[in-house]
């Protein structure tokens, strides 16, 4: 017994020189972070629980106050969010990645499917270290589930820059014996007792539990009351495609009513040679937004196949256009590659779009022009009296942090409720028949279109299949890469107090993409940068597209059947940036179904190519680029068809031209940027 004595006295003082684990749960600059004991009991929230950070001083950081404000309002933390971990001194970072995990435990919500098991581990990847305040950051190498509790689980393989091991901070192992902490504590040992099975003799020293926000819940919630609205079509003009001369949109880009006429870019007789018979244009009912009650009338047009339609009506896709885009623009390349084929194509203006409500389309014919009302769906946020073409879309101010979280939900909700007004029964032009099948729909997005369709895939059991095209896991993530939408996230940055930019008009937070050494922060500002960006993303989580992947057909929502989607990803695309795209088809574990098109390898054999690939469904509108845009349209087409969740090879289309394949099922998917000259 003396000898232990001893023993335990001579390793004490060495003991006490080790780095510690910071642990203090209550406070999120030590933590570790996250974890429930920063959320507060809330029995309407679909977890039950509401997320309850502690505000910094709102007089000095305003913009900080509002998006921990709007954080306070979800039901748990950001399935892709990252874990922070604060030690007591300086650790060998070489050591962080084989001494971090997410351990995944229960899920919360009772759902049919899951898409991991309890007990599995989750390896850690884009990897931060911030040697002013000894914090390693981390994301799950795996996209985590929605609605599920997780711990963070920190062991003694991460060592000192001395090559010790660190130890447990004070407190830490007093949670661990359960002697304090009560129920967290409780779940805090039982997650370090399951991780230890799988640790290869490591000690867990440090952790957390958390509980992800239930993305999804909301959108459920709000397609089960939409089987009992009331549907309330109304008809509109139905014009003869063989009539078209020429088409105008007359657009409200000003609030004082000013409309600024765009011609589209169709030629005379293009429409009827596409084979569309005609153009049928009509409103429907939807909710003014996801979580309200009151009703609006939103416009939309079918574009009907010149051949009569089947028994039933005539099968149909659903087409969302990109941001700034609108209802005329990819919905009608999308009717002419496919009316050909029987399909009628239908389409509205998301949330946000189509300029404002007194635009309207003017369709020149032999007789003279026909003004048929088009009312946008955009507002002068900004008040400067300019309607942009996507203004009312994505709200990102200091004092409004939301991006383009309630674009995304509220477009899916009326994709829903018009899903509805299909499956009912829509009469076009008044001679007693259903003209489009409601029991045949498909959906094809394009861009942002890809974004509010990746939620209406998975919540939305009506559809069959669907076209992700240059989509991505997440709006805030894609405009941290990307070059064109980048400006959203300088002038948010900028416009904070304090400002936020270190590199004026732009910043650099440092950010390191997957499998990239572990980056050590050294700019000013770059840790708060990160800091900020965070809490964005953790603000759009309730509709990121990363976050209902998993549903799409691994594990299908309650009442929702798996789906085929098939991934459309252009190689240098600069708009949605290959990383944010590959991360959405790892989220919905889709590799097979996904096609890179490589507009690198178009650009060898012609030049003349923009280097921008992202509209590469649209490249039909140049001579020159034409066979890839419609390669990439057969192929969408043909995986519709199959009842397979294989690509089809249609690099035949495009060899002869460019001696090269384009299209490629990839062994891996383009994690870095790889944009063109």
């Amino acid at each position: 017994m003396r000898f232990l004595i001893l023993l335990a006295i001579f390793w004490l003082p060495l003991a006490a020189q080790n780095v510690k684990v910071g642990f203090d749960p209550f406070r999120p600059e030590i933590g570790p972070f996250p974890n429930d004991l920063l959320t507060v009991p809330d029995r309407f929230a679909p977890t039950g629980l509401r997320v309850n950070l502690p505000l910094p001083d709102c007089a000095a950081r305003p913009a900080a106050c509002a998006e921990i404000r709007a954080i306070n309002e979800l039901d748990g933390f950001n399935p892709q969010g990252r874990m922070s971990v604060k030690f007591s001194g300086p650790v060998n970072t070489d050591t962080l990645r084989h001494g971090l995990y997410f351990l995944w435990l229960d899920p919360l919500i009772e759902r049919p499917y899951s898409i991991g098991l309890r007990g599995h581990i989750s390896l850690v990847n884009q990897v931060v270290y911030d040697p002013a305040t000894n914090t390693a950051y981390a994301h799950a190498d795996e996209a985590l589930e929605q609605s599920r509790r997780y711990a963070i689980i920190v062991t003694d393989a991460v060592t000192d820059t001395g090559g010790n091991a660190v130890v447990a901070g004070d407190g830490f192992e007093l949670c661990l014996r359960r002697e304090v902490g009560g129920e967290y504590c409780e779940a805090m040992s039982e997650a370090a007792e399951l991780a230890s099975l799988n640790l290869n003799g490591a000690r867990v020293v440090g952790g957390s539990v958390f509980t992800t926000l239930a993305a999804s819940a909301p959108l459920e919630t709000m397609r089960r009351g939409l089987e009992s609205a009331p549907v309330n079509f109304v008809r509109g003009p139905v014009v003869n495609a063989a009539t078209i001369l020429g088409v105008t949109l007359r657009r409200q880009t000003r609030a004082d009513g000013t409309l600024d006429d765009e011609a589209l870019p169709i030629p005379p007789g293009f429409l009827a040679a596409s084979q569309i018979g005609r153009i049928a244009f009509g409103t429907f009912s939807s909710p003014a937004g996801p979580m309200l009650p009151a009703f609006v009338n939103i416009p939309f047009h079918a574009l009907l196949p010149a051949a009569p339609p089947p028994a039933g009506g005539y099968p149909v896709i659903l087409v969302g256009h990109g941001i700034g885009d609108n209802r005329f623009g990819i919905p009608t390349l999308v009717a002419a590659n496919y009316a050909s084929r029987g399909y009628a194509v239908v389409a509205f203006n998301a949330v946000g779009h189509g300029y404002g409500p007194q635009s309207a389309v003017r369709i020149m014919t032999p007789a003279g022009p026909q003004d048929i009302p088009a009312p946008g769906r955009g507002v002068d946020l900004n008040n400067d009296g300019i309607i942009s073409a996507n203004e009312g879309c994505i709200l990102l101010a200091p004092g409004a942090p939301i991006g383009a979280r309630e674009c995304l939900r509220g477009t899916a909700v009326d994709w829903m409720m018009f899903v509805r007004h299909l499956r009912a029964g829509i009469d076009l032009d008044g001679d007693g028949q259903v003209d489009l099948n409601g029991e045949r729909l498909w959906f094809l997005g394009q861009s942002l279109g890809a974004h509010y369709g990746s939620l209406l895939m998975a919540v939305e059991p009506g559809i069959q299949a669907g076209v992700l095209n240059v989509g991505g896991a997440s709006v805030v993530e894609a405009a941290r890469l990307s070059p064109i939408l980048r400006p959203f996230l300088q002038a948010y940055l900028g416009l904070s107090q304090p400002p936020l930019l270190n590199n004026f008009p732009d910043f650099d937070e440092q950010y390191t993409g997957r499998w990239r050494p572990v980056t050590i922060l050294d700019k000013p500002g770059a840790a708060m940068i990160q800091q900020t960006i965070d809490r964005l993303l953790w603000i759009e989580a309730p509709a990121a597209p990363v976050n209902f992947a998993p549903h799409f057909w691994v594990a299908p929502l309650r009442d929702v059947p798996a789906k085929r989607v098939l991934f459309q990803i252009a190689r240098g695309d600069r708009w949605i940036p290959n990383p944010v795209s590959s991360a959405l088809v790892r989220a919905a574990f889709s590799w097979e179904s996904t096609s890179v098109y490589r507009h690198d390898l178009a650009r060898l054999a012609q030049p003349i190519l923009p280097a921008d690939p992202h509209a590469f469904l649209a490249f039909q509108l140049n001579p020159i680029s034409a066979p890839i845009g419609a390669a990439a349209f057969e192929q969408a087409l043909r995986f519709l068809q199959s009842g397979t969740t294989l690509v089809p090879d249609v690099n035949p289309l495009v060899r002869p031209l460019f001696g090269a394949d384009l299209f490629e099922t990839p062994a891996l998917l383009p994690e870095d940027p790889g944009y063109l000259p």
